[in-house]
């Protein structure tokens, strides 16, 4: 904040004070609250001050909420369908397994026993 009182604003703008500082003090749209209308604007959503270059942090911060509970469902779909998948390799062993258990057990065919197999 500048020395001068006459140029000190008592919000934050970022060109503030000196050369750079051109505020102006004006209402914020349906609202009581005066904000700077040359560097800042109000989120209509979160009735939050925000420079004029920047989004609202309080959007980025719904934003980023946004994006981890999807990542995080994505993580979760995806688990679910590695589970399904070991579960359907597991069934699909066992019956390999079994079949090959089978293929050993004697013939029972007239073949079979013909040639010596019980």
């Amino acid at each position: 904040m500048p020395d001068n009182k006459k140029t000190a604003t008592t919000h934050h703008c970022p060109l503030d004070g000196g050369r750079k500082g051109n505020c102006r003090l004006g209402p914020a749209a349906g609202g009581q609250l005066r904000i700077c209308t040359v560097h800042q604007t109000l989120c209509t959503k979160h009735d939050k001050t925000h420079p004029l270059t920047e989004p609202c942090p309080s959007c980025l911060g719904e934003q980023k909420r946004a994006a981890k509970e999807a990542k995080k469902a994505q993580e979760a779909e995806k688990a679910q369908e590695a589970k399904k998948a070991q579960e359907a390799k597991k069934a699909q062993e066992a019956a390999a397994k079994a079949a090959a258990e089978e293929a050993k057990k004697p013939s029972k065919s007239w073949l079979g026993r013909r040639f010596g197999r019980k």
